[in-house]
């Protein structure tokens, strides 16, 4: 098992550092061992550009409308912190996928990890953290049946 962790890790690494897009089995592997996996409704959204950067870091209020999978013991009715960065591209520049920008009052299935702030989470899986709310929420319910 550490050695599938290991080769991932490495795999993962190397993909970022060369900027392309990550097969989709590393999105599911991402996903997997994400340590929080909700279903959240956003209550606000702010966004902040950063041109040096290149890069718009998106900060999302939410409530969690249901806990699926929590190292951290966030539950239903909890409110969090979400933090997205988004890559900008130039021309002909290519990478890895940004998450879906969400919108006030959207409801979504996140794959997310604690940050080092209390309270705030980052994305755990790429450009595919969030998904639509009934597509993650069946895949929970699969694995819960396995």
């Amino acid at each position: 098992m550490k050695a599938n962790s290991l080769i991932f890790g490495v795999l993962l690494m190397l993909c970022m550092s060369l900027r392309s897009e990550l097969p989709p089995e590393v999105y599911e592997e991402m996903k997997q061992s994400a340590p929080e996996f909700l279903i959240i409704k956003v209550s606000a959204v702010r966004a902040t550009a950063d041109p040096k950067d290149r890069e718009t870091i998106f900060t999302y209020d939410a409530i969690v409308i249901q806990s699926m999978r929590s190292k951290t013991g966030i539950k239903a009715g909890d409110k969090i912190g979400v933090l997205s960065r988004h890559h900008i591209f130039g021309s002909g520049e290519v990478g890895p996928s940004n998450p879906r920008t969400l919108k006030k009052g959207e409801t979504v299935a996140a794959y997310l990890a604690r940050s080092r702030k209390e309270g705030v989470y980052t994305i755990a899986a790429g450009g595919h953290s969030f998904e639509k709310a009934g597509k993650g929420a069946n895949l929970a319910l699969s694995l819960i049946h396995i």
